[in-house]
């Protein structure tokens, strides 16, 4: 679960930074690593939230229909991931 969340992840950054999104793109990878070194539960469920709670940004950073795609399966892979802790 967690790595399917890690390649979904790093498969969105590496779109964004082929369209010059490098700040969003950063965002996503900034998030694999918090996700991946927190040990708190708790602190883990809020870094999950706070993906699942980022959708305006397919929006903002003007998301192609791939980029969109990817963010729709890192919410429900994050949703999931969060269920189970």
């Amino acid at each position: 679960m967690i790595n399917q969340l890690e390649s979904l992840l790093v498969e969105l950054a590496t779109d964004l930074q082929k369209f010059g999104k490098q700040d969003t793109a950063k965002f996503f990878l900034t998030t694999k690593e918090n996700i991946l070194n927190t040990k708190n539960i708790t602190d883990l469920k809020g870094v999950l939230e706070q993906l699942m709670s980022s959708g305006a940004i397919t929006q903002y950073a003007d998301f192609s229909f791939k980029q969109e795609a990817l963010f729709n399966k890192i919410y429900e892979a994050a949703k999931v991931y969060k269920e189970s802790l």
